[in-house]
């Protein structure tokens, strides 16, 4: 109703980083290959380093702020000069961005679950080689707010859901 302030109570999703109003539980976290087109000069490789990636564009959607942190870092950290990490900010589906990748704009990252069948054949996949890139997936619940008895058994059938060092969803 109007005026109401919304109140999260439990999400399971993507969740790079801490939040002070959040708790996070990782239920399970997958690594991230390198997505290129499908005649780009790192597939004869089979696996790209830092240094490798750092003279191509790299196209990451909105959600994927965390990764292109971390990669911005890394390139400081080496005393690289990439060409450029490009944040679409009006792109916040990776399956676009595969589209523009696949299209010749640039390289990406990706869990390779989130890679569909179509796109496959269309785009090129490498693995990194000397770093690691990963999204985690877990339960996002209100800080200092108990959880109701319905949202602590559907948080357990989650977890029961995922088996113990379980990385990634395929």
């Amino acid at each position: 109703s109007g005026g109401e302030k919304a109140r999260l109570v439990m999400a399971i999703m993507v969740f790079d980083g801490g939040h002070p109003d959040f708790n996070f539980e990782l239920l399970t976290a997958e690594d991230c290959v390198i997505v290129t087109p499908p005649d780009h000069p790192l597939l004869a490789k089979g696996d790209a380093s830092f240094e490798d990636i750092a003279d191509f564009p790299v196209l990451l959607p909105e959600a994927y702020q965390s990764i292109r942190e971390v990669l911005e870092a890394e390139y400081r950290k080496r005393g690289l000069q990439s060409k450029s990490v490009v944040q679409m900010r009006e792109v916040s589906n990776i399956s676009t961005v595969i589209g523009m990748v696949a299209a010749g704009m640039g390289i990406t990252f990706a869990p390779r679950t989130l890679i569909s069948r179509e796109q496959r054949s269309s785009i090129g996949v490498v693995r990194p080689k000397g770093f690691r890139l990963e999204r985690c997936y877990g339960i996002v619940t209100a800080r200092n707010r108990p959880s109701s008895p319905v949202v602590r058994s559907f948080a357990r059938f989650v977890r029961s859901s995922i088996p113990p060092g379980r990385r990634g969803w395929a």
